[in-house]
């Protein structure tokens, strides 16, 4: 999905609308919450806050589509990259 989350990030950005928001604000949320999960179960790291994590996630997963895009990277490699970095740091 990360050419998907690509897209609707940089849409986000460019039109910042009530109604883009809203679906942009129901994403986050959902992730966020996936976050609050993790680390009430120990997956992720407590001292960083879910909403971090969130961000950190989507941006992530923005670059990597960009980078696929542009041919600058592979796109097998980014889901265990990802997984990767999120999990260990």
């Amino acid at each position: 999905v990360a050419g998907y989350v690509a897209l609707l990030h940089a849409r986000n950005e460019a039109a910042e609308s009530r109604k883009s928001r809203a679906g942009w604000d129901e994403i986050t949320a959902e992730i966020e919450e996936f976050f609050l999960r993790g680390q009430r179960e120990g997956v992720f790291r407590p001292d960083a806050t879910a909403v971090w994590l969130t961000e950190a996630f989507l941006n992530l997963v923005s670059g990597a589509g960009w980078s696929i895009q542009l041919g600058r990277a592979a796109s097998r490699d980014f889901s265990r990259m990802i997984t990767e970095l999120m999990l260990h740091g």
